[in-house]
């Protein structure tokens, strides 16, 4: 566990980051933690900031996700497009989360058809 309420404030702050990268990727627990060596719990553990986790660990988390470094340590922000901002700030004015679910129902298989990896 963590030793002061900052360094437990950092190290959630790092879960919060790897979890909103891990769903941005549309990814599991467990389909990250099997490829970096850890269970579903560890990761859920990870996310939550309930378990320290290791530079090795993090490093691995970001070449999983896709993401620098950086982003997870709370050092440098993703950069969005101009697109990308614009679905975005379109998305944040749904509130339900029913509705959110739904559409990102249909962009996972709109992205799987155009990318060709539709089974």
């Amino acid at each position: 566990m963590v030793d002061s309420s900052d360094n437990a404030d950092e190290i959630k702050a790092i879960g919060a980051r790897i979890r909103k990268a891990r769903l941005a990727k549309g990814l599991s627990q467990e389909a990250v933690g099997l490829v970096i060596g850890k269970s579903q719990r560890a990761m859920s553990q990870y996310e939550s900031g309930t378990r320290r986790i290791f530079a090795d660990d993090i490093l691995k988390i970001a070449q999983v996700l896709n993401v620098p470094v950086g982003y997870l340590l709370g050092e440098t922000q993703l950069e969005l497009d101009e697109v990308d901002t614009l679905i975005l700030n379109h998305v944040q004015q749904i509130e339900s989360p029913k509705s959110k679910n739904a559409l990102l129902a249909i962009v996972r298989e709109f992205v799987n058809f155009v990318t060709g990896t539709d089974k």
